[in-house]
């Protein structure tokens, strides 16, 4: 993996790097086993190539997001390819950009998260929406604690949800009051046992899985 590429992803800690492949097949052979959030992907890709890789996802319902690095140009039979899955595409020569994309689908990842407890709560009474209160926490405030469970720091999560270090600070002490926990620790291992009362089979504080 290219050095500029390892600097963005070691440096947010939303990321947990999964595996590495070499070739399509090892690719495909990693989406299947492991269904990470997302895959970055080559666009040079062989063996077989991106647009296959495209189709096996949408043929396979994998909800894994695909973000490509690319050169100049982009080959049509990928482009079309990709609009079934909603992939992306990253000139390699800006690790900037990368960087953006990255963050935008970790917090679009992090909202469908935050949606689906809510909706569990709705239906299956406390859940980790509610993390053991009788009230439910909000949409933003479930939006943090997901990103609090993977480690993130005020920083980080200020940084991907677009709001101000401070805003996140007075949301945490909200959510401490409201679960009736002291400190990030609490709250974290409260959420941990709430989700595993949900999905049992489920590793606890799984992050984004690249």
């Amino acid at each position: 993996m290219r050095a500029g590429i390892k600097e963005v992803l070691s440096a947010d800690r939303l990321y947990n790097l999964t595996a590495i492949a070499q070739t399509g097949v090892e690719c495909l052979e990693l989406l299947q086993r492991f269904r990470p959030d997302l895959a970055l992907i080559d666009i040079n890709i062989s063996q077989p190539g991106a647009a296959h890789i495209l189709r096996e996802l949408k043929v396979n319902f994998w909800q894994t997001r695909v973000c490509f690095l690319t050169e100049d140009e982009i080959p049509p039979d990928v482009l079309e390819a990709g609009k079934d899955v909603a992939a992306v595409f990253v000139n390699e020569r800006f690790p900037e950009d990368l960087r953006d994309r990255l963050r935008e689908i970790a917090a679009d990842l992090i909202n469908k998260t935050s949606t689906a407890a809510n909706s569990q709560a709705a239906i299956r009474g406390p859940t980790s929406a509610r993390i053991g209160s009788n009230r439910p926490l909000t949409f933003r405030q479930n939006q943090i604690v997901t990103m609090l469970k993977i480690g993130s720091s005020n920083r980080e999560i200020a940084r991907v949800l677009g709001v101000a270090e401070g805003t996140i600070k007075v949301h945490l002490h909200r959510i401490f009051q409201r679960i009736g926990v002291a400190n990030r620790t609490q709250l974290a291992a409260l959420s941990f046992a709430a989700e595993q009362a949900i999905a049992p089979d489920r590793k606890p504080g799984v992050s984004r899985k690249i």
